[in-house]
């Protein structure tokens, strides 16, 4: 009986499908369902895109791969907390003033404007309240759902880079 062995190309392949289909989803939610991101959506976001170049550059360059999972392992853990945050701030673990506005997911005032005065001066949509999240599904927000996507592909990372080299 054969046994399936992945090797680090595969690890790297499914970090990176998952990585683009997991801002796919975002990019279709905020645009296509109008559901503006909060901040830490934003921030969230940056260890994806990181973790597309850091997968596609691996895949390129075989002597990479095995540092390029520990770094994807460490951006992934990183996005774990930013969505643990996250969860806390809509969970009213933290940083939840008297009025139910977040003091840690809203820019300060301005000297000469408001953050109301501020958002509608961007360009393009406005940005969300982190303690009060936009979708839900089953009880789950986006940043629950991260949280745990992100402790997976932490998992898979280590675990293909704690394999070592397999390819031959």
């Amino acid at each position: 009986m054969m046994e399936f062995r992945p090797d680090m190309s595969q690890f790297l392949s499914l970090i990176l499908g998952v990585s683009l289909a997991a801002l796919g989803v975002v990019f279709l939610m905020e645009f296509a369902l109008h559901l503006p991101p909060c901040i830490l959506c934003l921030a969230q976001r940056i260890p994806f895109v990181l973790a597309i170049i850091v997968s596609g550059i691996a895949l390129a360059q075989m002597r990479w791969r095995p540092a390029a999972l520990w770094i994807l392992a460490g951006l992934f853990l990183i996005n774990l907390c930013i969505a643990t945050f996250q969860v806390g701030e809509e969970q009213r673990w933290w940083g939840i003033n008297a009025t139910g506005n977040s003091e840690v997911c809203t820019a300060p005032n301005a000297a000469t404007q408001s953050v109301e005065d501020l958002y509608a001066s961007m360009s393009g949509n406005p940005l969300g309240d982190c303690a009060h999240p936009e979708f839900s599904w089953h009880g789950l927000t986006f940043a629950a759902m991260n949280g745990i996507l992100c402790f997976a592909l932490t998992v898979i990372a280590i675990y293909g880079a704690a394999r070592g080299n397999q390819e031959e």
